[in-house]
């Protein structure tokens, strides 16, 4: 590659979600690099199975830098893809030259287990078979999540084919693995990471906590912890100028 080329940055987008949901993030990065933002097995029009844990979400990972043949590269990781771009540093740190991580930590969140069932029973009460439109979905929808930007995130897993509409994800396969993805695997055996990181959260957002400082600092001892000022969970899109300035300045 020349050398005069950024190495290529790879995105990993987060529970729900798909490498679509990072398009606009992904063109203002690539203006410079080679960007890719893959579908997550299990997510988007990835047909690969959800993987059980983050270990076999961080293989899936490595398996596609592989394949690409990519060099030590640059990754970025959301909240699910997160704790696998944290594992895939971890475990293939040969692989990963620069690791952004938004707004999650290496720990487990059983506290938000409760939270995430409740967004799946109301999916998975969807009546699919029976939907006339969009619309429709979202406003049966609306008892069970009154979030509107949180109901429009999901729905863009409902897709409509041959006359019907049907979920994208396999929606009971992730309540079945549910646990192993919001836990986190043990750290004990492994070797900190040595290159340099970024935990960039949101201010309004309890996924990255203070607390969280020290176990970071001893996975990744050149981390750098940061948070956007009006930003919760989703800081590239609620503060996208501020997200983009932290992630271009620490990765040049």
């Amino acid at each position: 590659m020349n050398s005069t080329v950024p190495p290529p940055l790879v995105i990993l987008h987060g529970l729900f979600g798909s490498g679509r949901n990072w398009r606009s993030v992904a063109e203002t990065l690539g203006a410079s690099r080679p960007v890719l933002a893959p579908d997550l097995p299990g997510h988007g029009d990835n047909p690969a199975v959800l993987p059980a844990d983050i270990p076999g979400l961080a293989e899936a990972a490595a398996a596609l830098l592989e394949r690409e043949n990519l060099p030590p590269t640059d990754v970025l990781g959301h909240s699910l893809g997160g704790k696998a771009a944290m594992w895939l540093a971890l475990t293939h740190p040969e692989r990963v030259r620069r690791l952004v991580v938004v707004d999650i930590a290496p720990v487990a969140y059983p506290d938000h287990q409760a939270g995430f069932l409740r967004l799946l029973d109301s999916l998975q009460n969807l009546p699919v078979d029976e939907l006339r439109s969009r619309s429709e979905a979202d406003a049966n929808l609306a008892a069970g999540i009154p979030e509107t930007n949180l109901r429009l995130f999901l729905l863009q897993n409902l897709v409509h084919r041959d006359g019907r509409y049907a979920w994208r994800m396999d929606l009971a396969r992730l309540r079945t693995v549910l646990p192993g993805l919001i836990g986190f695997p043990n750290t004990e055996a492994l070797s900190p990471f040595p290159g340099p990181a970024l935990f960039l959260g949101g201010a309004r957002s309890d996924y990255l906590r203070p607390g969280h400082g020290a176990l970071i600092h001893t996975l990744f001892p050149h981390a750098e912890i940061l948070h956007l000022a009006d930003a919760g969970h989703w800081p590239h899109v609620e503060q996208r100028e501020a997200f983009l300035t932290a992630v271009q300045s620490f990765l040049a």
